[in-house]
């Protein structure tokens, strides 16, 4: 019969190699085999450590200056004469008093609070798994900048500039815009012969805003994406134009409803 299991300690390390920190059982720790955080790590030190003595230096490492040899064929853009290196300047580090004024920025940029989604494709903004990392969550983040996070509840009612009722923050968004540029629309319209209404109408042409996920299979999603499908053939029995936005063209507004200025 066999014992039961224990579950041995772990000790903290850093790799020789990348830097980078991880954990390794004591036992190897005390054995000094401990010192890489994969096999790759190690075989990169193995390789490092060949005699390339001979063969004159043709890199400059991108974030520190290191002249180093490296085979034509694997220079491609910035260099870098090791993995912590290019881990470092690939992965800036940001303190947290930082993240919180880059969003107060923004705020006074563009008078909101900034998306999740627009922090996500825009490379000028650190992404917000570094806020999750540091804060614990986006919106945790967001409030320690002073402001109340979005509402992302389907339940609750944002009112736009102009008093229409929005049942999201980005519903909110689309008819900011649509104000802001003048352009005359009406909200939660009837399609013809049918209960179903529509987010807007817009110079005879509706517009919806389609911010659930239809790929679950879950009851929402299934009922959602019902919903869409009648409303689309609705539009095609009586030759009506519809706009659909989803939550990544809320960044590009403006190139999808110029045609209507």
């Amino acid at each position: 019969m066999f014992g039961k299991m224990t579950k041995l300690p772990a000790c903290p390390c850093i790799c020789e190699w990348c830097d980078r920190a991880f954990l390794a059982q004591a036992r190897e720790v005390n054995r000094g085999n401990a010192k890489f955080c994969s096999l790759s790590c190690a075989a990169s030190h193995r390789n490092s450590k060949r005699d390339c003595s001979d063969k004159e230096p043709n890199c400059t490492c991108a974030l520190c200056g290191t002249s180093f040899y490296r085979k034509p064929s694997a220079q491609k853009g910035d260099t870098y004469c090791s993995p912590g290196c290019f881990y470092k300047a690939t992965h800036p580090l940001y303190k947290k008093e930082q993240l919180i004024q880059i969003m107060q920025d923004f705020y006074i940029k563009k008078g909101r609070i900034p998306l999740h989604m627009e922090f996500s494709t825009n490379p000028d903004y650190p992404p917000p798994s570094t806020y999750c990392d540091i804060f614990g969550s986006w919106n945790e983040a967001i409030q320690l900048a002073g402001f109340v996070p979005n509402p992302a509840s389907l339940g609750k009612i944002v009112v736009a500039k102009d008093g229409h009722k929005c049942r999201s923050f980005a519903e909110k968004l689309v008819d900011d815009w649509l104000s802001d540029h003048d352009v005359k629309h009406e909200k939660e319209v009837y399609y013809p012969n049918s209960r179903l209404r529509a987010d807007w109408l817009v110079k005879g042409t509706y517009i919806e805003y389609l911010g659930i996920s239809i790929r679950h299979n879950n009851r929402l999603s299934l009922s959602y994406k019902d919903t869409i499908f009648q409303k689309r053939t609705l539009c095609h029995e009586y030759g009506l134009f519809l706009i659909e936005l989803y939550p990544n063209n809320l960044t590009n507004l403006d190139d999808l409803l110029r045609v209507f200025l």
